[in-house]
């Protein structure tokens, strides 16, 4: 009877934990900063040392970035996770060794691909006519792309770009007022 419990209940476990601890060594820890620029939105020509000061790359916390194995489809690749950076704009995750994209939430899928084609297709007062190749190629060029290929790997950083609010859609002209 003791054998049969240990059969039953010991032998598993064992395989089991066997199997964890191989599938652990295909698997690295990333890390990476995401940081962020901003483009001056004011009217009259500012300082040099604003321009300046704009240009530095600052920390973006709690931003939201989607992970995709990279392929030539960017925009219809499947997200296999996402990270949000910590206060200092810092983030770390553990994933199998290959080949991936960071995008950005605004361009994570074909689904925001198609949304942005229908809210900004035709020309308004606002902006002209949507550039859909300029889009797509937008939606398939990813933040950055990397290789995991050892037990521990730091990332180049991450930057985002913040545009002034009448300039955000991306692949149109902006031609309404400016700002004063």
């Amino acid at each position: 009877m003791k054998l049969y419990f240990i059969l039953i209940f010991f032998i598993p476990n064992l395989l089991f934990s066997q199997k964890k601890v191989k599938s652990s060594l295909n698997f690295s820890i990333v890390k990476g900063i995401v940081n962020q620029t901003y483009s001056y939105c004011g009217g009259a020509r500012p300082p040099d040392e604003l321009l300046i000061e704009l240009a530095k790359p600052k920390p973006l916390s709690n931003y939201k970035l989607y992970i995709k194995k990279n392929t030539p489809s960017i925009i219809d690749a499947i997200i296999m996770d996402s990270i949000i950076t910590d206060q200092n704009g810092r983030f770390a995750l553990k994933m199998p060794k290959g080949n991936y994209i960071f995008v950005d939430s605004i361009y994570k899928d074909r689904e925001h691909y198609n949304q942005m084609v229908r809210l900004i297709l035709n020309d308004n007062e606002n902006y002209s006519n949507l550039d859909t190749n300029c889009l797509l190629n937008r939606f398939n060029t990813p933040l950055l792309d990397f290789k995991i290929s050892r037990k521990n790997q730091l990332l180049k950083p991450i930057r985002i770009h913040r545009n002034c609010d009448y300039n955000k859609i991306p692949c149109v002209h902006y031609k309404g007022a400016l700002p004063q």
